[in-house]
């Protein structure tokens, strides 16, 4: 199929606007995509294929338009162009950044973030659907295919947003094949919120798993993959590879290999959140399934308990292992034992401490906005020990460990063993543990 869009051409918009076709950058089952200069700068535009442009496609674009985005994460329409030398309409949405990849890159491992860098890319996801989400919307498609992050630092763009409607509307996608959620497979329900909550958590599990959460040992022995026993394995007899309950569809070595290796470096409590997601989440409701604000604070709880083997590792404090008196699981890279690290006790909270870590105010305060831009605090090592940086405007009071009290400044930085406690505010501080 062909758009009759192509470099150099010129296109005039209802309003005269004019766009200069640049490079072509892809297509897909819908239209093409190319980079264009118009009175905004360089953006991008997608026009649809002849078969692929209907008049209700085109009243959702120009919806989804007037709303605009819900953050800067969405590549979200914000134009609908006609021209008059040509059939069918595009739209104007911002270009994807360079350097941002897709998370099927992630998958092929030819890129290869940090887990505080998959953190803050899973965070940014979840605050991005959940704003998503208030204004009504649904986007009907969450897959990898859809989701691109930046490596260095765990930003993420979220790009075909053109399906996006409201639960109510009529037509529209139904998902990719694999992060459906069950209602959907089984053709019982339209996507909804609901069901928007299950494929982001099929996502979440492919982020930090590298594997689908459906695909063990009942998917290894089936000898065509069509769409019947898709529809068994996804829709009407979906069974979790780590279902604590049932053993019936557990990975297999050589064949799951992703998922055998990863599900043991996580600690307990992200993990249950898993089995709950594809136990109790996949009756079509969201009572089991885990909505943003949960997956926000177990990000970043998770977050918090990361600190660093000697070989320089990211390993994960599993306070349940410590509460029950078992060691630290050894490092999953070099395989040595593990220390218990320096922390900070801020409620029930846990902050593990290690080199270059930064903590961000909303991991501290559970009301504070997501924000990944400035540190609340940052710790630092020498060769003296652990260092502790207060990276705000307002001093800290402190009981250092002999009992006596002074204060921390902005921009100042005190050895951890000095400190027994820290005061953030007058309802929050923290207690300062390097055994």
């Amino acid at each position: 199929m062909k758009t009759g869009i192509s470099p150099g051409m010129s296109i005039i918009d209802q309003k005269g606007n004019v766009y200069r076709v640049g490079v072509f950058l892809g297509s897909g089952t819908q239209g093409e995509v190319y980079e264009v200069q118009g009175p905004k700068g360089a953006q991008a535009l997608k026009w649809y294929f002849p078969s692929q442009a209907s008049d209700i496609q085109c009243k959702r674009l120009e919806k989804l338009a007037h709303i605009g985005p819900p953050n800067n994460h969405f590549l979200w329409p914000l134009v609908v162009v006609k021209d008059r030398k040509l059939k069918g309409f595009g739209y104007i949405m911002p270009l994807r950044p360079k350097g941002y990849r897709s998370i099927v890159d992630l998958m092929k491992r030819t890129i290869d973030p940090s887990f505080s860098i998959l953190i803050q890319g899973a965070s940014h996801l979840v605050e991005s659907f959940r704003r998503l989400h208030e204004k009504g919307l649904c986007y009907r498609d969450i897959s990898f295919g859809n989701i691109y992050i930046n490596p260095d630092n765990g930003d993420i763009r979220i790009g075909d947003n053109d399906n996006i409607s409201s639960p109510e509307d009529a037509g529209g996608v139904l998902g990719t094949p694999r992060f459906m959620a069950p209602e959907i497979v089984r053709g019982d329900s339209k996507p909804t919120v609901a069901s928007d909550l299950f494929s982001m958590s099929v996502l979440i599990f492919y982020i930090f798993f590298m594997h689908h959460p459906l695909e063990g040992q009942r998917e290894s022995v089936i000898k065509c993959f069509d769409l019947p026993a898709m529809k068994k394995l996804y829709g009407f007899d979906p069974v979790f590879i780590f279902d604590p309950t049932k053993s019936s569809n557990r990975p297999v070595r050589g064949i799951h290999d992703n998922a055998i290796i990863y599900w043991p470096i996580y600690p307990d409590f992200f993990k249950e959140a898993f089995i709950k997601a594809f136990t109790m989440g996949l009756k079509a409701d969201e009572k089991g399934r885990i909505n943003e604000e949960q997956w926000k604070r177990l990000f970043s709880k998770l977050s918090n308990s990361i600190f660093h083997c000697g070989c320089g590792a990211e390993n994960f404090y599993d306070i349940l292992q410590v509460k029950n008196h078992r060691k630290l699981s050894p490092c999953w890279n070099c395989k040595k034992p593990l220390e218990l690290p320096p922390r900070m006790l801020i409620g029930e909270e846990i902050v593990a401490l290690h080199s270059k870590k930064r903590v961000y105010e909303h991991q501290i305060f559970k009301q504070a906005p997501q924000q990944f831009l400035r540190p609340f605090i940052e710790i630092t090592k020498d060769n003296s020990g652990f260092m502790v940086k207060n990276c705000t405007v307002k001093a800290w009071d402190i009981v250092d460990s002999k009992g006596k009290k002074s204060t921390l400044r902005g921009g100042q930085e005190m050895a951890c063993e000095s400190i027994l406690e820290l005061q953030f505010s007058s309802e929050v501080r923290a207690q300062v543990r390097s055994k």
